[in-house]
Parts: structure tokens; sequence; C-alpha cells
């Protein structure tokens, strides 16, 4: 009885340790970036930053996805051109180094292009 007890703990334990280091690398731990492109007198940007932008950053913050919002304004990078934002408010999504847009600008939007793997 003890030797199947001493067993069963050993292959426990082995099973423990091969889920921990085979399996652990396999859980999708690609970064995930949304860009927000808005500008502060465009109607429709401040509707978005007073709706949805708490909607937005609060289903980021739980799936762990980085955000970033940018005023037009305010754009010391060139993201706006970089991306080439031609219109606003716009968002964009990037995994994987692939850029997409993401619309409707909403965690709607953003998990439909998630599940679809952009």
């Amino acid at each position: 009885m003890n030797t199947f007890i001493i067993l069963l703990i050993v292959v426990l334990v082995l099973i423990f340790i091969y889920n921990k280091t085979y399996l652990e690398g396999f859980e999708n731990t690609t970064p995930i970036k949304i860009i927000i492109f808005v500008s502060k007198s465009c109607p429709h940007c401040v509707t978005y930053n007073k709706n949805m932008h708490s909607k937005i950053e609060q289903f980021c913050n739980q799936n762990g996805i980085s955000l970033q919002r940018i005023f037009s304004d305010e754009d010391k990078d060139g993201l706006f051109e970089k991306y080439n934002i031609e219109y606003v408010p716009a968002a964009i999504l990037i995994k994987n180094d692939q850029v997409t847009n993401v619309s409707p600008i909403s965690p709607v939007g953003i998990e439909m292009k998630l599940k679809n793997n952009i």
C-alpha cells in the first residue's frame, strides 16, 4: 500500500512538472495593442471619449491588451501618418506585426477582430 501511494505521488509530480514545462509555452502570449486615434475638435471623438473610451479601457485591462489613445494635436511620434489615419475616430489592432482597423470602435469590435485572428 505504501509503495502504491509513493508511486502515485511520483506520477502526479511528474505530470505537474510536464504540464508546467512543456504546455505552458503554448499559451497565447502574443502581445496585442490597440491604438485609438481621436481629435479634440471632432464631435464624434468627443462622444467617443465621453461614452466609449472607459469601456474599452476596462475591456483591455481585463484581457491584457495594451491601449493607447492619441490626439491628433499631440501625435509626437507621427503615428497618424505611419498608420495612414485619414479620419477620426479610428482604431487599429496590432498583433504579430499585423495591423488591422477595428470597427466598430467598441469592446465588441475588438473582440470580433481577436476571434477572427485579424
